[in-house]
């Protein structure tokens, strides 16, 4: 099934109707704003996990935002390659910058969710995994949690709702970097993208990493009251690996192909993304 087929049918299925869409309008506090690296284009369907709105690139290159979804309530804020482990000293910085640009677009009680962890779970962890062999990967994951979900905080402390989103499993970079994989729907071999990229642990233990980032992650959001968000149980297969079909390419995931997932679990938090 092609893009738009995929498209068409889940608009039928959750009773959504494109739409066009006008940036001059305020947002309504039932927006609800991404923000966070290429991976956050997975709820709008930007570039590069879809074609649903234009590509947005970061500031300066950009202007840091895409046009809201048109039929979700949901807007990307793209922050550049950020890290869950500096996020709240590097990032929340910019996160507010932009608030300050378009306080209308932030009323009090504006959702504001955080897609942030990839490469700390692609890269960075599994890289610390193998500097300190002593460490338990809990501890090593709980450690960049606490320090990125101190942005959560402060956002509620500004007044807004801050909602966190369940990791994403790695995928197998042979499939991905063997030219002779077949391609099924509209995804490619992205020859941009490095191989050392996965040089870190294997498969299993990079998704191991992001299991216990789901599981601690979520205890946090429970003890602090900010819905967090997962779709990680529908694109894994038995053996916690990566479904491919859901990804467009070696670390992006399909828009097309998740969002009805993301719809079915933001009601489950008892979130309705679909516009009114």
């Amino acid at each position: 099934m092609d893009t738009k087929s995929t498209w068409n049918s889940l608009c039928e299925k959750y009773r959504y109707a494109p739409q066009k869409t006008d940036l001059r309008q305020p947002m309504s506090s039932g927006m609800i704003h991404v923000f966070g690296n290429s991976h956050a284009a997975l709820f709008t369907g930007a570039p590069p996990s879809g074609n649903v709105v234009p590509k947005a690139k970061e500031k300066p290159r950009g202007r840091g935002y895409t046009e809201r979804h048109p039929t979700l309530t949901f807007r990307t804020w793209f922050l550049g390659a950020v890290l869950a482990y500096n996020f709240f000293e590097k990032y929340l910085p910019k996160v507010k910058s932009h608030i300050e640009e378009k306080k209308e677009w932030f009323p009090p009680g504006t959702k504001i969710l955080l897609m942030v962890g990839e490469i700390d779970c692609r890269l960075a962890i599994p890289k610390q995994a193998g500097l300190e062999p002593n460490r338990s990967s809990e501890s090593l994951v709980e450690e960049v949690i606490d320090r990125f979900f101190r942005a959560g905080i402060e956002l509620k402390n500004m007044g807004f709702e801050p909602i966190f989103f369940g990791m994403n499993p790695t995928t197998d970079p042979d499939y991905w970097f063997n030219p002779h994989t077949p391609r099924p729907g509209n995804e490619s071999h992205q020859p941009d993208m490095r191989e050392d990229w996965f040089k870190w642990g294997t498969p299993e233990e990079r998704n191991s990493f992001c299991l216990i980032w789901n599981k601690y992650m979520k205890s946090k959001c429970e003890a602090h009251n900010f819905p967090f968000v997962s779709i990680y149980e529908h694109v894994v297969d038995e053996n916690n690996l990566a479904k491919p079909e859901f990804y467009i390419d070696q670390i992006h995931m399909n828009h097309d192909r998740c969002i009805g997932f993301i719809v079915e679990e933001f009601k489950k938090a008892n979130i309705d993304v679909r516009q009114s």
